[in-house]
């Protein structure tokens, strides 16, 4: 609503600072152009009342969270420019660091968690030298993926260059019609132009500063990641991104999508996904998405674990919530939050005893690991921590317990698919 946004919200079940509670620190989603810490979805009075302390945060977005310009590069004492959004997760959690105990709250038990574009900022943190030690336990919901994967998005997630990132900034204030940064500087934020062309241009980038240069690849074979406890996965029924939509629900369609997405390896992936209607096609596209998803996370386990020592546990959310009107059905892209939370009552939506049993477990598993680096507790159904030769993750929701993560000769061809775009 202004320039001056970079608020935080808490809640403490806390009855005096001595207590020392842990705390859950939340980012919120939005594909880095939206999304709030205000956003009645993340209502922190469930888990306060289970005894957490609950931090919700603003970061600034788009343009004014990550543009980058040769002229801001030369303003640094760092030479970079860009990042800022990133910059202002980390102040919020140097401010948690230091001031969450006047609150009750146990600075050496601070877990950051997100979704979404939240939970890509979790993965940044956690390979960010700056955030070394502002947190001890990460939780990433749908945004964990294998570095090789290319997010299914028609291009790669965040491989793009200082120079690219540059080049993009000189772009957005040409269209401003200014020649300075001080002109720039004048012009009210809401009366800036963005192109609908250049929105997706702004999100992180690796500076050589805030994020190694490297980025994820060359920091996990190094050792170099901020090794803690770590709890990611996705949900059944994500629609993370247009090249996931892109086929039409018709077997011709499906077919194209396989060609698009695979190039040589497309006849081995209809030959494994088979489908010969189009009703087929489209359970069968979606099968082919639900499976990479868990194989992008296993590979990302996998080489995340190569040099870390703590705990990583994967999971996969099938339930879906009760649905009003054209409200998404499945278990769609965020529909797991409100169960983490405890915060069923944040939506008037009919809820059953079967969804407050759902989030009593899975609020349960939260509670626990950002207690004590380990979702498992007394009376919980065991949730097995990550191990390259199970392949396996925890199904979260209709069931709960360890599923496969794809057939062994899919496992195979969606692994290959991934490492076929590791960086040269």
């Amino acid at each position: 609503m202004s320039e001056n946004c970079l608020t935080l919200n808490i809640w403490t079940g806390a009855r005096s600072a001595r207590d020392r509670l842990p705390v859950l620190v939340w980012i919120a989603g939005g594909g880095w152009v939206s999304g709030a810490g205000s956003d009645p979805g993340y209502d922190g009075s469930g888990l306060a009342s289970r005894g957490l302390i609950v931090v919700t945060m603003n970061y600034r977005l788009g343009v004014l969270g990550y543009l980058a310009a040769s002229d801001l590069s030369r303003e640094s004492s760092h030479h970079v420019s860009g990042n800022y959004g990133l910059l202002d997760q980390i102040a919020c959690l140097q401010w948690v660091r230091k001031n969450i105990s006047a609150f009750g709250g146990d600075p050496s038990r601070i877990t950051i968690a997100g979704q979404s574009a939240g939970a890509e900022s979790v993965n940044l943190l956690l390979i960010s030298p700056l955030a070394r030690g502002l947190f001890q336990r990460a939780v990433a919901e749908s945004g964990p993926r294998s570095p090789f994967d290319p997010g299914f998005r028609g291009h790669p997630v965040y491989w793009r260059s200082s120079l690219q990132a540059q080049a993009a900034g000189a772009e957005f204030i040409k269209e401003q019609g200014v020649h300075s940064l001080k002109a720039l500087r004048r012009i009210p934020w809401r009366r800036l132009k963005i192109k609908a062309s250049l929105l997706a241009e702004f999100h992180p980038y690796f500076d050589g500063w805030v994020l190694p240069r490297r980025g994820f690849e060359e920091t996990y074979e190094k050792g170099r990641q901020n090794d803690v406890p770590l709890m990611m996965g996705f949900n059944r029924d994500e629609v993370l991104g247009p090249a996931e939509r892109m086929a039409a629900p018709t077997l011709r369609g499906f077919q194209s999508f396989a060609r698009t997405l695979m190039g040589s390896l497309a006849p081995e992936l209809l030959k494994l996904y088979p489908a010969r209607s189009n009703r087929q096609a489209v359970r069968t596209h979606m099968e082919v998405v639900r499976d990479a998803h868990r194989v992008s996370l296993f590979l990302l386990a996998s080489e995340w674990k190569k040099t870390a020592r703590e705990p990583v546990f994967t999971y996969f959310w099938t339930h879906a919530p009760p649905a009003l009107g054209h409200e998404p059905r499945g278990a769609y892209h965020g529909s797991e939050i409100n169960y983490f939370f405890d915060n069923l009552y944040v939506r008037d939506l009919p809820w059953s005893n079967e969804d407050r049993t759902i989030a009593h477990i899975m609020s349960s598993y939260l509670v626990d690991f950002v207690t004590a680096g380990d979702p498992n507790g007394a009376g919980l159904p065991r949730w097995p921590e990550f191990r390259d030769s199970s392949r396996s993750t925890m199904e979260l929701g209709d069931e709960f317990g360890p599923i496969p993560v794809a057939g062994k000769r899919k496992f195979a061809l969606l692994k290959c698919y991934f490492l076929a775009h590791r960086p040269q």
